[in-house]
């Protein structure tokens, strides 16, 4: 019987996950017969549900100065162009320029909300920015952020 969907055990694909035993076979732990083979979104519904995040004015100020922050540090810009491509490097700046007049605290809250998505507010991303590890992602996570709250201003997108 496969472990995995869709793919039957060779000597190619199966790695033994244990110390071997002097027959060559694995002496960890093997799937029973009778165990249920899951895919992640059976294991995913299991896990359980993240705790809602509750905006105060504080955040919504230190995710709107994250921001402001963010759009003006240069190096950073440059380095989301080399990452994100030039395309969506000018629909970030277009994406902030819609966001010019609107509570950027509020939109972030409105965002993170949506999405269930956390990891989106600026003051998170301004963090990930300064670490080398986790800048390219953070020009990601501020080019969607930036997307998804432009996409809120527009009109009839209930904001």
């Amino acid at each position: 019987k496969a472990l995995v969907r869709g793919v039957q055990p060779s000597p190619r694909n199966v790695v033994p996950l244990g110390p071997c035993s002097a027959q060559g076979r694995s002496d960890a732990p093997r799937m029973a017969e009778a165990d249920e083979v899951r895919d992640f979104a059976d294991v995913a519904a299991d896990l359980p549900d993240d705790e809602d995040i509750v905006f105060d004015d504080t955040m919504r100020q230190a995710d709107a100065s994250a921001l402001t922050e963010l759009m003006a540090r240069g190096s950073f810009l440059e380095r989301c162009r080399r990452c994100c491509g030039d395309t969506n490097a000018q629909a970030m700046e277009q994406n902030h320029q819609a966001l010019a007049s609107a509570d950027v605290g509020q939109k972030t809250e409105a965002v993170v909300t949506l999405y269930g998505a956390p990891h989106l507010r600026p003051a998170t991303i301004l963090e990930r920015s300064a670490e080398e590890g986790s800048a390219d992602g953070a020009c990601w996570a501020l080019m969607n952020f930036l997307k998804y709250a432009a996409a809120l201003e527009k009109p009839g997108a209930g904001s």
